[in-house]
């Protein structure tokens, strides 16, 4: 039997809304380059990690459009038929061709409108726009300042931002534990295009740059092989880098990110099932918060002791969208909410830090805590979409003063900015697209270098593709 050509029209038409609809409840607004990226490693994403997502893709991208293709197509053939002629000729045939194009066109236009498609063309023709504010860190003279250098642990809060402190929003403070730990931090910490998911945000923090991959070739061979990034700094200069995650490090590319600048340890979900991790401790995406964090206690103490100089990074995952993940601890403190699993995170990451100090590693280690990115869709995103400015957390915390120099950063200045924070001295606070918020960093702040470093400009920047290339470094 043959199938009216207005059926399968109507089902495209009505999948590609659908997939606009999915993409913005599970991803908020993410942009082609974010696809593209996420395209280029699919072969590394868990089977678990896909079915988070997969039961709605099938509702929403799949069986809603199709109930909706065969009731609209049924109709339209029972209007057909009512007109004169069958509605085989005139302007019942004429209707009849046009709707199933209108509604393939209403879908094409709607997904291309979420993935802003006009202007990442547009940017495709601008001018170099990263040149003017890149700082090659591969020339710069970095150098640690003699009996000041610092071990450093760095904590990236999945999607923890400064909303969710906000009593006004929440009836309470879910930030309330990390409070009365001491240190500063910056009160207009925002986002930047090239920076809004967790590598990127690794990547942005750590390497002063947005991530967006040139092509297939250079990211299956390097990770941005021509940039020179905080770990490959600090094992320049004696440091031993170690990553904790839950998360399996094959997705997004992060185990070869982390690889490539001088990680020499690197832990996620399918390592911590090799040392022998139970499942309780494991959930659909990776290793609990509660049990990340207990091993890298473990960890610290480990390092503390070889007495060589370190950099401890963990990244939690527990905040994570779409509904977030429930520790065992977390559970047994009550734990109901989305702003239950919040709270927990900030506990957990506030023990962790209060255990540092009450080791006495406080002496001779700082520690940075920040989200990795501003919160995307998750049970409370609609209370968090109302708040006008939302900025993500961030904590310095030191037993030696600190003094700022600026309340408005991007993520890029935190790579100049931490080093300065344990002790190393940047020439004119300046690496990649950064500017150190500690030292005397002059030059362009946030909110003009937003206007320049829309990220589809990057596709025209040499500058930024030698980074792929290999040749900046």
């Amino acid at each position: 039997m043959r199938i009216p050509v207005r059926y399968p029209a109507y089902f495209l038409g009505f999948f590609l809304l659908g997939f606009t609809q999915w993409l913005g409840a599970s991803f908020d607004s993410p942009t082609i380059d974010q696809i593209l990226y996420h395209l280029h490693y699919s072969d590394g994403m868990g089977i678990d990690i896909g079915r988070i997502f997969l039961w709605t893709f099938i509702m929403e991208c799949l069986a809603f459009p199709l109930a909706f293709a065969i009731a609209v197509g049924a109709l339209h053939g029972m209007a057909l038929r009512a007109a004169p002629g069958g509605g085989a000729r005139g302007w019942p045939a004429a209707v009849g061709l046009t709707l199933p194009v209108l509604a393939l066109c209403a879908g094409i236009v709607a997904l291309m409108a979420k993935l802003s498609v006009f202007s990442w063309i547009g940017y495709h023709f601008a001018e170099d726009r990263f040149a003017r504010h890149f700082v090659d860190a591969g020339t710069v003279q970095v150098v640690p300042q003699p009996g000041k250098t610092k071990n450093l642990v760095l904590i990236y809060v999945e999607s923890m931002e400064e909303t969710y402190g906000d009593r006004r929003v929440w009836g309470r403070d879910l930030l309330e534990p990390l409070r009365g730990l001491g240190g500063v931090s910056f009160a207009d910490y925002r986002g930047a295009p090239g920076t809004n998911w967790t590598i990127a945000g690794m990547v942005a923090t750590q390497c002063g740059v947005p991530l967006r991959v040139v092509s297939q070739h250079d990211i299956k061979q390097a990770f941005l092989p021509g940039a020179t990034c905080l770990g490959d700094i600090l094992h320049r200069h004696g440091y031993r880098n170690v990553f904790l995650g839950g998360a399996p490090l094959s997705f997004a590319g992060k185990g070869k990110f982390l690889k490539d600048h001088h990680y020499d340890v690197t832990f996620g979900r399918e390592e911590w099932q090799q040392e022998g991790v139970q499942d309780r401790s494991l959930g659909e995406w990776g290793l609990f918060d509660d049990e990340l964090y207990a091993r890298a206690k473990v960890k610290l103490r480990q390092l503390h002791e070889s007495g060589q100089r370190f950099n401890l990074t963990l990244l939690t995952l527990d905040m994570h969208n779409p509904h977030g993940f429930r520790s065992p601890s977390c559970i047994k403190r009550g734990l109901k909410s989305f702003e239950d699993i919040v709270e927990c995170a900030s506990f957990q990451a506030a023990d962790f830090v209060r255990f540092i100090e009450q080791s006495g590693y406080l002496k001779d280690t700082n520690v940075v805590i920040m989200g990795d990115h501003l919160a995307v869709s998750n049970p409370v995103y609609d209370a968090l979409r109302k708040i006008e400015k939302r900025r993500i957390y961030n904590q310095f915390i030191s037993q030696e003063p600190l003094s700022k120099s600026t309340e408005a950063i991007l993520p890029f200045d935190l790579y100049p900015s931490i080093l300065e924070f344990i002790g190393f001295t940047v020439p004119e606070g300046r690496l990649g697209l950064g500017y150190s918020a500690f030292g005397g960093a002059t030059g362009t702040r946030p909110a003009e270098r937003l206007d320049d470093l829309v990220l589809p400009s990057l596709s025209g920047s040499s500058s930024y593709g030698r980074l792929w290339d290999g040749t900046q470094k």
